[in-house]
């Protein structure tokens, strides 16, 4: 079954951040979630693999950028990097590496010049700590 969506302001409604109960969480790993990013004047629809590349498997184009409203008819899907109003510091996941950098308004990844870079191991999970804006799964709480 197909939901329609509107999908409104470059995702904003995706921004809203609940408050995480406090612990110790773990990765749970999940390639097959769709996933969507905003590059400009469309909407790419897809999968991340193991190592946080993005696959495509649909677009959708915005008719009007200055209103970027669209009509989406098909499955639901996380956004990743449209949820950004004002610059925010995020990680990017490649080969099991966390690149520290900033993401826009307009949708992109800027690695920070001279930012250290991170094992993923090394990652801990946290209201405070920046997120990874293409992880290919989730954090849990962990279980006791």
């Amino acid at each position: 079954m197909t939901r329609f969506l509107v999908l409104a302001a470059l995702f904003l409604a995706a921004g809203a951040i609940a408050e995480e109960p406090k612990g110790e969480y773990v990765f749970v790993p999940d390639t097959e979630r769709l996933v969507g990013m905003n590059r400009g004047n469309e909407i790419v629809i897809g999968t991340l693999d193991a190592n946080g590349e993005f696959h495509q498997t649909m677009k959708v184009e915005v008719q009007n950028p200055k209103i970027p409203v669209i009509i989406y008819k098909g499955p639901p899907f996380d956004s990743l990097n449209g949820s950004f109003v004002i610059p925010r510091s995020v990680y990017e996941l490649r080969s099991g590496m966390l690149i520290p950098g900033k993401m826009g308004s307009t949708g992109l990844f800027v690695p920070e010049e001279d930012g250290k870079i991170i094992k993923f191991s090394k990652y801990k999970y946290g209201p405070d700590a920046p997120p990874i804006w293409n992880l290919p799964g989730r954090f849990e709480l962990k279980k006791k």
